[in-house]
């Protein structure tokens, strides 16, 4: 799962631009967006369905159904060694957070998202990558860690205060999930190094970290037979 303290620190956006790298490298990737307080990872990748992962663990839709399908526009051959992982073409699929739910603690620490929505897409996907919302606003992601293998918290230079980061520092050590690392966001950069990011997150007032980056992926729906 991918958190933050706080919010507009770019956390939908870090892991909107792993998800894809994952793919983009031969990986089966899947990405859920559980932060039910401000969704947005279907704005960001401009997807307009209604349905989603609320719809899956109450059982109006299936699994497959909620799924989107993105397709990238090619595998970048750098971003694994020899080229595409093991010859695979690598795939990412996005979960959108469907309609919200009346108590987010509640539904997040439910069975139905564990069982229903949580294990299939753990025993499909290579990788399995949550948004979550901030941990210093609400509880929900602390209750999301303990069924995620592992964490990466993104804080954003000069807007998170020492007493949040001391917040966070509880929250984490009281987490089970084992702690990647971090992500610094808003650090300024005279020299582009690496591949940079396929989204840039958004420091505009509304915090939604939607970018005009999202043209650069290509959006195909899943289609199947009746």
């Amino acid at each position: 799962m991918v958190t933050s303290c706080l919010q507009r620190e770019g956390k939908s956006t870090t892991a909107a631009n792993l998800a894809v790298a994952l793919a983009r490298s031969g990986h089966r990737v899947a990405l859920v967006d559980l932060d039910l307080r401000q969704p947005t990872l279907a704005s960001l990748f401009g997807i307009h369905q209604l349905t989603g992962v609320t719809d899956v663990a109450v059982r109006t839709t299936s699994l497959d159904d909620a799924l989107v399908l993105i397709e990238s526009a090619q595998t970048d051959p750098r971003l694994a060694p020899g080229g595409r992982l093991e010859g695979r073409e690598g795939s990412l699929e996005v979960l959108p957070s469907g309609p919200l739910p009346a108590s987010p603690g509640e539904f997040v620490a439910s069975e139905a998202l564990a069982e229903r929505v949580l294990s299939p897409l753990r025993s499909r996907f290579d990788y399995v990558l949550i948004d979550t919302p901030p941990m210093c606003v609400v509880g929900d992601a602390l209750t999301l860690s303990a069924r995620v293998d592992a964490l990466i918290l993104v804080t954003r230079l000069g807007l998170v205060s020492r007493t949040a980061l001391q917040d966070v520092k509880r929250q984490l050590a009281a987490s089970p999930a084992s702690k990647l690392g971090f992500v610094a966001t808003g650090v300024a950069t005279t020299a582009a190094y690496g591949y940079g990011g396929y989204f840039e997150a958004d420091a505009s007032a509304n915090g939604s970290g939607s970018s005009n980056g999202a043209d650069r992926v290509s959006r195909k729906r899943r289609h199947r037979q009746p």
